[in-house]
């Protein structure tokens, strides 16, 4: 490699690793969070606010992980397109258990709460054009 610019990841490839990043902490959140629960700790009452929470968590690391490998695209789209597909994942797995459709009882609070954290993450990347601000990282 040349001392010119970083070669950029390919979209897909940072894509699948901030995706895997994303289910990985939200769903190793969640064993922790339902551990919490069967000893006390969490009340069953906070669960769906603590699931949100950790949607939004997950969501954040994964698009974050794309950004930091300087995807092809921006950090808006880059992030959201990460989040999308945690988003598209979580309703695929809520029809697969047979827990009604996903538009149905706490499960928008989820996806939109996934969907926030892609752009809390999208927003936290910076301008990508020459004269944009420069990016935290």
């Amino acid at each position: 490699m040349g001392k010119g610019k970083k070669q950029k990841t390919p979209l897909w490839g940072g894509a699948v690793q901030g995706v895997l990043l994303a289910l990985g902490f939200y769903l190793g959140s969640l064993l922790l969070l339902a551990l919490g629960m069967t000893r006390g700790a969490v009340p069953e009452g906070a669960a769906v606010p603590a699931a949100a929470a950790l949607a939004v968590c997950a969501a954040f690391l994964g698009g974050l992980r794309l950004m930091l490998l300087r995807g092809s695209w921006g950090p808006l789209p880059g992030a959201m397109l990460v989040s999308g597909i945690f988003a598209l994942t979580l309703i695929l797995v809520g029809l697969s258990l047979g827990g009604g459709a996903p538009w149905s009882g706490e499960k928008p609070i989820l996806l939109l709460s996934a969907l926030a954290g892609g752009v809390l993450a999208g927003l936290c990347g910076g301008r990508t054009g020459k004269r944009g601000k420069k990016r935290f990282w």
